[in-house]
Formats: C-alpha cells, structure tokens, sequence
C-alpha cells in the first residue's frame, strides 16, 4: 500500500495539492492548475482552498544511506527515477555496490527538476522497486 497519494490526472506523480473542503481532488505539480477550479471534479463540492503538500529536500547525505540499504538492487531503482545507466561510469567488478547506488542516486540528484528532488520522488521509486529497507530508511531521514 503506497504511504503517498498518486495524482488524480496523470496517475504516475505524487499529489502534492488536495482541495478542500472533500479532499478528493490530489494532483501533482505537474498537472495542478494554476488557477483553482470551482467545483470538485468527483463529487460536484465547491472548492474552498487548496493546501500544498511539502516534501523535505533531499541531501548527499540522505543518497548515501538508502545506497547503503539498496545494495545490488540499485539498478531497479535507477529505473523508476529515469537514470540511463548506460551513461554512469561503473564497472561491476571494480566498486562495490553501495558506492554504485550512491554514483546512481546522485546523477539522478544532479540531473533531475529540483521541484521533484524530494523524499517523496524518491520514496515513490523505491515503492516501485519494493526497495522496503531503503524506503524504511528514507522515512526515518523525513522525521
């Protein structure tokens, strides 16, 4: 069970804005208008707000310990975040695995939208690789 709310519209981002007063209408930034609608999409409620939902930022530090719980299952990961591994110089024989996790983490940290560099983006990958140790690890570093 996803600890995070998939956006209404598109279905593959986090939802970052909920209306109120129903809360049923969640969308990511990507598909939240600008401007707020009048009347909830699902149940017809006029809409009286909208609350943004942070996620903390990320730092090196954060990369490093989930790589640590990653382990070899790095790869998967770097699927769901986007990373071409083709592009990373790691030999497979020559580092061990969590630096190879880390050298992932962090081009996708360097590389990726900085609205999107957050814990949630990153728990979200990990949810989908059902990286559990990390994703644990990831939700300690939140509080």
């Amino acid at each position: 069970m996803s600890l995070f709310l998939r956006c209404v519209f598109c279905e593959d981002e986090v939802a970052t804005e909920t209306f109120f007063p129903c809360k049923h209408l969640s969308l990511c930034k990507k598909c939240c208008l600008p401007k707020i609608p009048k009347r909830c999409l699902k149940c017809g409620q006029n809409i009286t707000s909208k609350n943004s939902l942070g996620s903390p930022q990320l730092k090196e530090k954060d990369l490093l310990r989930v790589a640590k719980r990653l382990g070899r299952d790095w790869w998967q990961v770097a699927i769901f975040l986007g990373v071409d591994t083709t592009k990373l110089k790691i030999d497979d024989e020559s580092i061990d695995a969590v630096k190879q996790g880390y050298l992932m983490l962090y081009e996708w940290f360097r590389n990726c939208d900085p609205e999107t560099r957050t814990h949630a983006t990153l728990r979200a990958a990990l949810e989908e690789a059902e990286c559990v140790a990390a994703m644990e690890c990831l939700s300690l570093d939140a509080k």
